[in-house]
């Protein structure tokens, strides 16, 4: 690994040792930042290994933080992290601007003895009223 000899003055390095050789090739190639490496030594060394062929057969990709925690999370709540599984983590899609967004509005903030119902069309009212400005 290119970063061997930094790495034993910086601790930020120090976790890689735990990773994959073959991920650890993909980190010296620049496909996985160190934040992404650091994360992904969580995974099970073959599952490791199945990453590292996806970055193969995938040239045009790479591995930030942000997709290595969701490869963690797939573990964690049971996604078997084959080749499918995989492109199925790394490749589901991001919330688009056209998708309903919920918010959640403390009830102490709308007037008081309202039901349920009430308060729901008391915030569309709101909404509306807003979006009129």
């Amino acid at each position: 690994m290119a970063a061997k000899g930094k790495k034993q003055t910086d601790p930020r390095f120090s976790r890689l040792e735990n990773l994959d050789a073959t991920l650890q090739d993909a980190f010296v190639a620049g496909r996985i930042n160190l934040p992404a490496a650091n994360t992904l030594v969580g995974l099970s060394p073959g599952t490791q290994r199945r990453v590292a062929r996806w970055l193969d057969q995938n040239p045009d990709r790479k591995i930030g933080s942000r997709n290595a925690r969701r490869l963690i999370k797939a573990q964690l709540e049971g996604v078997r992290l084959d080749r499918k599984g995989i492109e199925h983590v790394l490749d589901r899609p991001q919330a688009k601007g056209n998708e309903r967004e919920y918010v959640r509005i403390p009830m102490s903030s709308l007037p008081e003895g309202l039901t349920p119902e009430q308060a729901q069309a008391w915030v569309e009212q709101a909404i509306e009223a807003y979006r009129g400005h």
